[in-house]
């Protein structure tokens, strides 16, 4: 039997996680992005689509994995905007010489989309800048992975307005309720 959570539960979770194995949130960050990179044969140029959030943290951090690994990885910044851990990541990712990707409009240029702009925390109605990206992914045709969750997908009800659509979706720890309710 699946084993399912609500994101509160998983916040728990991961709290619980961080405790037991006397690490920070940071270094959590760098595990799931490890865990992310073995889960998928990568291939092509790679355009990371990251939020504010810890979502995006996992982001930067990947891409800093990717190139280690020698793929080539991009980061398209949906805001100038960081989580503390997220501005680690990011400045690693800058000292990595990860290119940053000015215009979402350049997404032919890509293989593979990696959906990082929000995480297990989003609830409500998307911002008309991010749905725009949103859909800018959805009908570019290109393959994309979700990062724990698609972005726009409420993850306790699987209720949306307008969520991306992934070709993989990578949970992160356990399954969410809104990966298996409503729209998703």
């Amino acid at each position: 039997m699946l084993e399912i959570v609500s994101p509160k539960d998983m916040k728990k979770i991961e709290e619980d996680y961080i405790n037991k194995k006397n690490i920070t949130n940071r270094e959590l960050i760098y595990e799931v992005a490890l865990e992310i990179y073995k889960s998928y044969k990568w291939y092509g140029n790679i355009l990371i689509v990251c939020g504010k959030g810890n979502n995006a943290s996992d982001g930067y951090a990947l891409s800093s994995i990717l190139k280690k690994n020698n793929f080539n990885s991009s980061l398209y910044l949906c805001e100038n905007s960081f989580s503390t851990d997220g501005i680690y990541y990011y400045n690693e990712a800058i000292n990595n010489n990860i290119n940053i990707e000015a215009n979402i409009n350049n997404i032919d240029n890509y293989d593979i989309i990696v959906d990082c702009i929000f995480g297990t925390g989003f609830h409500g109605t998307l911002d008309p800048k991010i749905a725009y990206i949103i859909d800018i992914i959805n009908n570019s045709k290109k393959y994309v992975i979700s990062i724990d969750i698609n972005s726009g997908l409420n993850s306790l009800n699987g209720l949306s307005s307008n969520a991306l659509k992934a070709d993989l979706v990578l949970a992160c720890g356990i399954y969410k309720y809104g990966h298996f309710l409503n729209m998703a």
